[in-house]
């Protein structure tokens, strides 16, 4: 039997690090989406704002099934994590999709914050996988009004709002509930 020496590095053609983003943001939400017994949808475009979309098959009082809308974006710029919040810069057109209240479906920001090293994203065994980075959110409903001949927004989101099993339970929660936007 042949043990292969493992690869310490990431080879020449590796996917380039914004796709890598890219593909992590998914996989967190993805994990996240699965202990919270939801069900991830993928869409094949990013051109309304939306990367992916989150179902509940729950019913709730006011829906059945409650679904959310998320665009995700991955950062390992550690200038925009602050004390209390994290701060992120997006552009007229996502904030016209995220805040709109013509939305049919409650949308959401997802800021995943990684190292800068991507040798440090991933620590795995044959026990756990751990994930040195943590995913921030906040709904677009909640973002500030873009100002009047502004491209672009600086969208503060609190560091306790943590993408966590909890918290997306507890907004499929006001979703379903109702509390939370949509028609």
């Amino acid at each position: 039997m042949t043990i292969v020496e493992p690869v310490l590095v990431l080879p020449t053609d590796s996917l380039p690090d914004t796709e890598m983003k890219q593909q992590i943001s998914i996989a967190y939400v993805r994990m996240v989406v699965a202990a919270a017994g939801c069900t991830v949808l993928s869409w094949d475009t990013d051109y309304d704002g939306v990367d992916i979309s989150i179902k509940s098959s729950a019913e709730y009082n006011v829906r059945l099934g409650p679904q959310i809308d998320i665009q995700l974006k991955c950062t390992s710029q550690t200038k925009v994590v602050r004390e209390d919040e994290i701060a992120w810069s997006i552009d007229a057109r996502t904030h016209k999709y995220l805040t709109s209240p013509k939305r049919q479906t409650p949308a959401l920001l997802a800021l995943l914050v990684v190292p800068d090293d991507v040798d440090g994203w991933l620590d795995h065994d044959e026990s756990r996988l751990l994930t040195a980075s943590s995913m921030y959110w906040v709904l677009g409903l909640d973002i500030p009004e873009l100002p009047d001949g502004q491209q672009s927004i600086t969208v503060k989101i609190p560091r306790a709002n943590l993408f966590t099993r909890d918290a997306l339970l507890g907004i499929m929660h006001a979703v379903g509930e109702g509390w939370i936007g949509g028609h």
